[in-house]
């Protein structure tokens, strides 16, 4: 069991590999940059289009930008946050897709981590039957952030109530996110159909996107592995798109949110 395990840039030339964290590196840099202006710009009390997201113009009052991180960080982790009860009290629709798409964010989120770690640190944690339950466990989570962000991009265009306006910007986040689980599991689907390794019903959904391309494409090995590398770099393209443009959208209200929501369970009690 101990040598089942995932194949870390199976198929990826040397130089894609070092292509993937000069890039990796950028997008991490200009995310950095991005969340410290906002950050600055809070402390400096700037009137800045994010700001419309606080629901109290004191609560940042006096606050300096390792204060504001701190709330933000802090407040991430109350528990009105992580059950999202100031938006299930406004609409219960809302508040499942919000929570659906939070928690297999996070959870896809630190499961990148912990394989990225796991690779670069060469701890072989993910290996035999610890493999495959983390594998389980991130199919599941990708399989509720592909149905949520799904669900809620079929909301804001298609079955959309009038009360809600819809610019391009709202949907981009979505989009990204969509695209990027998407192209996760074609990646996934594609080395299955490849591979063939024992255990696929650990990996639920990449056992589907298997069958459909095997279905599609047959099992010529060379249009298996050319189309996995493009996969591969768009999942990546949009990966890395969706952490840029956070900082520098209105999206960013995400961390104010944190902020106010907590602010306002004080408030209660």
């Amino acid at each position: 069991m101990e040598s089942i395990g995932r194949t870390v840039f199976w198929n990826i030339p040397e130089d894609g590999i070092i292509g993937f964290y000069i890039i990796a590196t950028f997008t991490i840099l200009l995310f950095a940059y991005g969340f410290w202006v906002n950050i600055s710009a809070w402390a400096k009390g700037k009137d800045a289009p994010l700001l419309e997201y606080m629901d109290d113009d004191n609560v940042l009052a006096g606050k300096g930008r390792a204060a504001i991180f701190k709330m933000i960080f802090t407040g991430f982790f109350s528990a009105d946050c992580f059950t999202a009860k100031r938006v299930f009290e406004r609409s219960k629709m809302r508040g499942i897709m919000l929570i659906g798409i939070m928690w297999s964010f996070i959870i896809l989120f630190l499961g990148t981590v912990t394989l990225t770690l796991d690779y670069d640190l060469h701890l072989g944690l993910l290996k035999g039957y610890r493999y495959l339950v983390f594998s389980l466990i991130l199919d599941l989570a990708g399989i509720a952030l592909l149905l949520g962000t799904g669900a809620a991009l079929l909301r804001r265009y298609v079955f959309k109530p009038e009360r809600i306006l819809t610019y391009m910007e709202d949907g981009t986040i979505l989009i990204l996110l969509f695209l990027t689980v998407f192209l996760g599991f074609t990646v996934e689907g594609l080395r299955i159909a490849a591979l063939s390794p024992p255990f696929t019903d650990w990996s639920p959904g990449g056992a589907v996107f298997k069958m459909i391309f095997t279905a599609v494409l047959g099992q010529n090995m060379d249009t298996l592995l050319f189309a996995h590398r493009l996969s591969w770099i768009l999942h990546f393209i949009f990966a890395f798109s969706f952490i840029v443009y956070i900082p520098f959208s209105k999206q960013f209200h995400m961390f104010a949110a944190q902020i106010t929501t907590k602010a306002a369970s004080s408030r209660r009690y």
